[in-house]
């Protein structure tokens, strides 16, 4: 399989007589990789599934995998998107594209990660040269997870810098989702109505988690927490999380 994911559900192989073979009936981890360039997706574990920015690698890694659907629980599946190497050698310096999910059936054990590693993950600073940066050159939501999407977690990100001063970095509507490791600093000139962690739900229970993240710089509020259920349930944990600046406020 060019895709270097076996087992693939549904396909057939011609084993010979002197070859063995192990199957693994446990559910499987789908790698997808982004890097900055072209040139370091050619050398990543897998080609076929490396891309240059987050929203690339969301929007074509169905069409390009073994998933034959955005439904990870009947296909088995865990997906981690591996974000990689010097992103100053990116050709803007970042990754300027919104991220969304939305449309992903996932349950406890069929997840989606994204996480940065090596040179990408961030310092603890903002102003680390080689890591992942999220700086959407368009309007709208940094990294979105809709409400028909939930058992996402973001780790180890950068999201600085947005176009318009009334767009927000992460939105959480779907529940049990995870954002950990976050820096997001500097997001506009001027903080507009934008903020920087918004939970929307329309869902009677929602959960989500915030770990360790520092939020400064350009943001009306620093958590915007809002529910349009009748009696909603927000159980919404935020675990070592510092909102400092002259306009943000938790």
């Amino acid at each position: 399989n060019t895709n270097n994911t076996f087992p693939v559900p549904g396909a057939t192989y011609t084993v010979s007589d002197d070859q063995d073979i192990a199957i693994s009936t446990g559910t499987l981890a789908l790698d997808v990789y982004v890097r900055p360039t072209s040139g370091s997706c050619s050398s990543s574990p897998n080609p076929a599934l490396c891309y240059t920015s987050l929203d690339l690698a969301v929007d074509n890694v169905v069409a390009d995998s073994v998933l034959s659907s955005q439904d990870l629980v009947t296909q088995d599946v865990n997906l981690i998107f591996h974000i990689q190497e010097d992103w100053s050698t990116a050709p803007t310096g970042d990754d300027d594209d919104l991220v969304q999910f939305t449309g992903w059936t996932t349950d406890a054990t069929h997840t989606i990660t994204v996480q940065t590693e090596g040179v990408a993950r961030h310092d603890g600073t903002l102003s680390c040269s080689t890591c992942y940066k999220l700086s959407p050159a368009s309007s709208g939501i940094a990294f979105h997870v809709h409400a028909s999407t939930e058992y996402v977690t973001v780790d180890g990100i950068i999201i600085t810098d947005l176009a318009g001063n009334a767009n927000d970095a992460i939105v959480f509507n779907g529940s049990n989702n995870t954002a950990r490791n976050i820096i997001i600093g500097d997001m506009h000139a001027t903080p507009g109505s934008s903020a920087a962690i918004v939970v929307n739900s329309n869902a009677a229970d929602h959960n989500s988690t915030f770990e360790n993240i520092l939020i400064y710089g350009g943001a009306r509020w620093g958590f915007y927490l809002f529910s349009t259920a009748a009696n909603p349930d927000l159980d919404i944990t935020i675990d070592n999380v510092a909102v400092y600046n002259d306009h943000a406020s938790p």
